[in-house]
């Protein structure tokens, strides 16, 4: 295990995964631990950590997605937290601002476009604002810097604010954007390697409030118990489901799927082992 020493306090691997030489790279190596995916397709070092390094699955990343990034700090670092954001998303300490309004006007839009097409999509919550200038971009970073100096010591687990879709469930907005078969599949391998968390996943699934984008910041115990759980489980839908001629779209079920695990173990950690859990709104990041 590789012992970190990290600047975000207190001593957090909070990682910011990335692809690419994308605008926030230099200032997320400022504040946090940047981690390059998808070395194997991409071939162009970013002079970042790797997640082919070490015990990985940097191999499965078209697949798994920002997954791999996860896997590796599972498997090669000792923090007392672990944490992951992306390169065009990460939690947000900041209060609203004029630029916040009018992402959510568009979210708005766009959801209420959503609801004509589908008739039956219901609404969902903006989730996030965008900021577009570097120097707003520094002002995010030293905000959730302090945020996480005070509360991260009280707290198990920080996750993103919950998006809430009217009329469907967890489940059935899933059927809209990936294989339903995929998430039945997931469901199965719950039951069947986890049997204690086949109730908590019921109701998990038939939510119509669910968080996504795999982001989380974690307790080293949570994230060590979750990882065990998400990757046993993965790894058995990746034995019975078929890849083959899937677009590259479908082909990142396992990131999707996970999106939906992370609710379906905190729902079982509220019911077992109650966790102290809080929810940051998230920012999207257009840097130009």
């Amino acid at each position: 295990m590789q012992e970190i020493d990290s600047g975000t306090p207190p001593d957090c691997l909070l990682q910011t995964v990335h692809h690419k030489d994308d605008r926030a790279l230099p200032t997320f190596r400022k504040y946090f631990h940047p981690i390059q995916v998808g070395f194997a397709s991409s071939s162009h070092p970013l002079g970042i950590p790797r997640d082919d390094q070490g015990d990985n699955i940097a191999i499965k990343n078209k697949s798994y997605c920002e997954l791999t990034a996860m896997y590796w700090a599972w498997k090669n670092a000792d923090a007392p937290f672990y944490g992951l954001m992306h390169y065009r998303r990460m939690f947000s300490a900041r209060g609203s601002c004029f630029a916040s309004r009018i992402h959510q006007g568009q979210q708005i839009s766009r959801a209420v476009k959503e609801r004509l097409r589908f008739h039956t999509l219901g609404f969902l919550w903006p989730e996030s604002r965008v900021i577009t200038r570097q120097a707003e971009l520094e002002e995010e970073c030293e905000a959730l810097q302090r945020y996480l100096s005070t509360r991260l010591p009280t707290c198990d687990a920080i996750l993103p604010d919950p998006v809430y879709c009217h009329h469907l469930s967890m489940a059935q907005q899933y059927s809209l954007v990936g294989c339903r078969s995929d998430f039945l599949t997931m469901m199965d391998c719950i039951s069947s390697l986890y049997p204690d968390m086949k109730d908590a996943a019921v109701a998990a699934s038939l939510s119509h409030s669910f968080c996504i984008c795999n982001m989380y910041i974690m307790r080293r115990e949570v994230f060590q118990d979750y990882c065990e759980r998400l990757f046993a489980v993965l790894e058995e839908v990746e034995r019975r489901i078929d890849l083959r001629w899937r677009t590259p779209y479908d082909l990142r079920v396992f990131g999707f799927l996970s999106e939906r695990f992370m609710n379906i173990y905190f729902r079982y950690r509220s019911l077992t082992r109650p966790l102290r859990v809080v929810h940051l709104p998230t920012v999207f990041l257009e840097l130009r």
